[in-house]
């Protein structure tokens, strides 16, 4: 899969609309195989200075048959940078492994994870203050029967018996929650 890109030449800062590869199927189609033993994805020439190098991008690489995945990240720091992807796939951004840890057991299907209802009240104020979630919303959020939802579990199974509506309430105080702690959360950058 290509993607639209502005990349600046890390010699003499000249500026490049082109297409990078940034995720490749191998086994799919011979002229791009070819192109990795041959040193030609992402590879490019400035026009202006002569240089000459990767587009520096990861690269997810997988098999046809779907068996085996990897990842490449050039090193050739003397190529191209790339400042601008267009058509890209938006990604949530994690600050810590442990929120990371929540999500993928979400991805998988987990449940028993942050979910300790009902919130406190001045959680929710909080929240409501700072445009976390609506008037409505933080009403949802008070009046919940949050029992129910426990009573809903099938503990042998790990299967949630809950009905449309109890699902979209998760949903939402999940949300609260993380965009809560998000919120409180200062992030430091050294220089």
């Amino acid at each position: 899969m290509q993607q639209k890109a502005i990349l600046e030449c890390a010699e003499c800062g000249k500026r490049l609309r082109t297409k990078i590869w940034a995720a490749i199927t191998v086994g799919k189609d011979r002229q791009t195989d070819d192109k990795i033993f041959n040193d030609e994805i992402n590879f490019f020439i400035c026009e202006k200075c002569g240089n000459e190098g990767f587009a520096w991008y990861p690269v997810k690489i997988k098999n046809k048959d779907g068996s085996e995945k990897a990842m490449v990240m050039p090193t050739d720091t003397d190529g191209f940078d790339v400042i601008e992807l267009g058509e890209k796939t938006s990604f949530r951004v994690f600050y810590d492994f442990e929120s990371l840890k929540w999500e993928i057991h979400s991805w998988q299907g987990g449940y028993n994870f942050v979910f300790d209802p009902p919130p406190a009240e001045q959680d929710i104020k909080e929240a409501f203050e700072k445009n976390i979630v609506s008037k409505e919303d933080a009403d949802i959020l008070r009046h919940t029967d949050w029992e129910s939802f426990y009573a809903n579990i099938d503990h042998t199974k790990n299967e949630l018996n809950w009905t449309d509506e109890q699902s979209k309430v998760y949903d939402l105080y999940m949300k609260f929650m993380y965009e809560l702690m998000i919120s409180r959360k200062v992030v430091s950058f050294k220089k």
